[in-house]
């Protein structure tokens, strides 16, 4: 599928999913100075259940044959009482620095936005993406949410480094990583994992068998499947092999320390709650709760998991689990909450009854 736009001669290239196994395999592809998707995303996005063939998930923007701008689309669903939605998250975008400022990247989204029939999503983690998409009138706020992040054992470099104060701190960065160091360590010497009694923990980096528990999962807005949940843990989009370090491809691909954790909460030999997690480089973040009626046994959980492993933050945006988390004794030293959202073009009706996971959208992925 091809655009054009002659007056400015630029080029819009679309990839449907049925095309995505010959496009990444293609010398077109390796010929690409930037790649507008990894080969994991890639395959991650072809294997979507909720796909289907003709949608058209890759935007390339050309000028002169040279590519300049990209979009990518997740295809979904929502889930109403008696009907389905068919939607696509905004998952992707990138504008070469040298032509940014131009109205390109609102040219990739009106293209999406009228080849998924006006019903788009996204979430405001990149916030680049968020100023654009607040300029057009299509998207109107669909959930708000708090995202609370606990910090342990963190770098204050990393934390502060984006700070418009950082330049004036940089010279006793050294002394206060110290600082924070120390603090950790008094926190660890003197905090006691929690005694579950009546409970049992099974912590796995594998999907297991028989993990989806269906009367566990709470009536939910994207409603995902344990078919959809082994899609999300067979096609992660960070990969370990060494040979992703040399791809130029502009999002988070090569991770050394990632993994998904599945937590099994049991009393005896009933199955009590589930959690879906992930980690990387010793961040960790809830993605799934089926754990809806033991959110403080779910919340000691999470706690004992960060403390065994070391972990440098969890974040979460579930609001039971985050009430339970502040009345907790935990082995961080401060917490800090972020506004977060999720963001439609199209009405659902739903009086926001449906739960939100945490891991909906292209959160579980990244």
């Amino acid at each position: 599928m091809i655009e054009y736009d002659t007056e400015h001669n630029l080029t819009i290239k679309k990839i449907l999913i049925q095309e995505i196994p010959g496009f990444i395999d293609s010398d077109f592809y390796e010929s690409l100075n930037v790649k507008p998707i990894s080969k994991p995303r890639a395959h991650s996005y072809f294997h979507n259940p909720r796909a289907t063939p003709n949608d058209p998930v890759i935007y390339m923007l050309f000028q002169n044959e040279q590519l300049i701008g990209f979009r990518t689309i997740m295809p979904d669903l929502v889930k109403l009482p008696g009907k389905e939605i068919k939607f696509g998250w905004c998952s992707g975008n990138w504008i070469d620095p040298k032509h940014r400022r131009r109205g390109y990247s609102k040219i990739l989204l009106d293209s999406a936005y009228e080849d998924w029939q006006q019903k788009l999503m996204y979430t405001n983690f990149a916030r680049e993406s968020h100023l654009l998409y607040n300029k057009t009138s299509y998207f109107k706020l669909l959930k708000k949410r708090i995202r609370t992040r606990f910090y342990g054992n963190v770098d204050v470099t990393e934390l502060l480094k984006n700070r418009s104060f950082y330049k004036y701190l940089k010279p006793t960065i050294p002394l206060i990583n110290i600082f924070f160091k120390l603090a950790c360590r008094f926190k660890r010497i003197f905090f006691r994992p929690f005694k579950l009694k009546a409970y049992s923990i099974f912590t796995e980096q594998h999907y297991p068998a028989n993990f989806y528990v269906q009367d566990l999962a709470p009536e939910s807005l994207f409603a995902r499947s344990d078919a959809e949940l082994k899609w999300m843990a067979k096609h992660p989009w960070l990969s370990d092999q060494p040979d992703y370090k040399k791809t130029n491809y502009p999002f988070s691909l090569f991770e050394a320390d990632h993994k998904i954790w599945y937590v099994s909460i049991r009393t005896g030999n009933e199955v009590a709650g589930k959690l879906i997690l992930s980690s990387r480089n010793g961040n960790l973040k809830l993605l799934y709760n089926f754990a809806q009626n033991i959110s403080e046994i779910a919340a000691k959980a999470i706690i004992n998991l960060c403390y065994e492993n070391r972990m440098k933050t969890f974040s979460v945006m579930d609001v039971a689990i985050t009430k339970e988390l502040s009345k907790l004794r935990k082995p961080f030293i401060f917490n800090k909450t972020y506004q977060m959202g999720i963001y439609a073009t199209f009405e659902i009706n739903d009086n926001g009854q449906l739960y939100i996971h945490d891991g909906d959208g292209d959160y579980m992925f990244t």
